[in-house]
């Protein structure tokens, strides 16, 4: 005879409640923790920087939000402040009231509790202009990264390309997007 409890959905499937998440600005003292956080994030998406040094992501940090990026830090208690995500984001030029989400991480340890849910919905409601545009990208084969994003209702928008890219011209690109 099955369990009466064999067709309900377990705690891992059911949808997180949400977290009471605080939040901070991050500044230029945060670089050390944000290039940690920003390495771990390319090796949990198999990116082609994955294999630099936190060194390279502390100075490529430290760029971006010298230049036209901020970041944000979140965390679930602000008395005893542990960060859990953080996101780097900015404003595109280009497009009214529209706001460009680079990164947005959240630790290991602390996945699968709707932290992404929440930081997300914080930087809609308390971060960034109301009302305005968000767009981010996804590795094509992070299927994780998709499946949250169109799971919060964003759209697949554009598909890029890429020949020939080096880790060096990489480098070249975001120095040339934070020196304008």
């Amino acid at each position: 005879m099955a369990s009466e409890t064999s067709d309900r959905p377990t705690a891992f499937t059911e949808r997180p409640q949400r977290q009471a998440l605080c939040w901070r600005a991050a500044t230029l003292t945060d670089v050390p923790l944000l290039a940690r956080l920003n390495k771990e994030l390319t090796e949990d998406e198999r990116h082609r920087n994955s294999a630099q040094s936190e060194a390279w992501f502390a100075e490529r940090m430290a760029a971006l939000l010298s230049g036209q990026y901020e970041a944000v830090l979140f965390a679930l208690d602000a008395g005893v402040w542990t960060t859990v995500a953080y996101a780097l984001y900015c404003p595109v030029a280009e497009r009214e009231n529209t706001v460009y989400l680079r990164q947005l991480y959240v630790l290991r340890s602390h996945r699968r509790r709707g932290i992404g849910r929440e930081a997300l919905r914080l930087l809609r409601a308390e971060v960034w202009p109301p009302g305005a545009r968000v767009v981010v990208e996804a590795l094509a084969h992070n299927a994780a990264a998709r499946a949250f994003y169109e799971a919060l209702g964003f759209a697949e928008a554009y598909v890029g390309y890429e020949l020939g890219q080096t880790q060096a011209g990489a480098t070249d690109l975001v120095e040339r997007q934070t020196s304008s």
